[in-house]
């Protein structure tokens, strides 16, 4: 009955019966069992066109603006649920991510529904060329450009998971000075975002370099986490030597990690270390930080 309906609402171009349409196959999207339906008659494919209509109509100005962000955000959603779900195939996971790459001129600044589709489709491994050859220049691109934190952190977490896959999607992503990017991108001290964008920095620091490209990627991080590191959390701390440390494992990172205060911090660290003694017991004052 759904298929008719958006059928019907295809046909006859009517904004309210297209819309009716995908908000009931949207709720009805939230159960499991109808999304692996959904799946097994390739419906990827039907919410493509859906969308591209969507677009083009938008572009046309033969829908509301109110009521066709409506409609694409109920595609974009019900798209993101069947990205989700496991497939020997990729095909059609691989005609959402390119569907979802188109999307981004048309939208400014992206859609949370739009950026959530993108998280969800970046835990396929499968779809890491499709990512590094279409997706990831524009996804980076927007980086500097967002200050919504909600969209920021679903930008972000796109990038982590994508770096995760492999050695060349890091490679692609320094060509792409993404830690320098990084620096741009505006941040709540001790926010979420700021703990997955540095997690995407301490994979980035894994990728053999020369000592000049590292100096020219990190130097300025380096100065950057010592800061973080005075008036952050215990939590934040360890991250920020994490990603310390995994520079280190290069000769051009242990020499730009040495030219800094580092070793000046661990060893005020160290000195301001108490140990107080109780008269009823001798007890220490403060835990001893082994995981720092």
């Amino acid at each position: 009955q759904v298929e008719e309906l958006i059928f019907q609402g295809k046909e006859s171009g009517e904004e309210e019966v297209v819309k009716l349409a995908v908000s009931v196959l949207e709720v009805l999207s939230m159960e499991r069992d109808v999304q692996e339906r959904m799946a097994s008659r390739g419906w990827e494919e039907e919410l493509v066109a859906i969308g591209r209509s969507v677009r083009k109509r938008r572009e046309g100005q033969q829908l509301s603006e109110e009521g066709g962000q409506d409609i694409s955000n109920c595609v974009l959603t019900i798209m993101g649920r069947l990205a989700t779900l496991p497939s020997a195939d990729m095909t059609n996971k691989k005609s959402l991510l390119l569907f979802a790459v188109g999307e981004l001129p048309a939208q400014s600044p992206p859609s949370s529904s739009l950026l959530d589709l993108f998280v969800r489709l970046s835990i396929h491994a499968e779809l890491e060329e499709v990512f590094l050859q279409e997706a990831i220049v524009p996804l980076a691109s927007l980086l500097p450009l967002l200050s919504d934190q909600l969209l920021l952190h679903k930008l972000l977490t796109t990038l982590l998971n994508v770096s995760a896959s492999s050695e060349e999607a890091r490679r692609r992503m320094l060509r792409l000075e993404l830690p320098n990017t990084l620096l741009q991108v505006s941040l709540r001290e001790g926010s979420e975002e700021e703990r997955v964008s540095l997690l995407l920095l301490k994979n980035l620091t894994l990728v053999e370099m020369e000592e000049e490209e590292i100096s020219s990627c990190y130097k300025e991080w380096v100065e950057r986490l010592l800061t973080m590191m005075s008036r952050r959390s215990k939590e934040r701390i360890v991250l920020c030597l994490k990603v310390l440390g995994s520079l280190t494992t290069t000769r051009g990172g242990r020499r730009l990690v040495l030219q800094s205060e580092l070793v000046s911090w661990l060893t005020a660290r160290e000195d301001r270390r108490t140990v107080g003694k109780e008269r009823n017991g001798e007890k220490e004052e403060g835990r001893k930080e082994e995981e720092e």
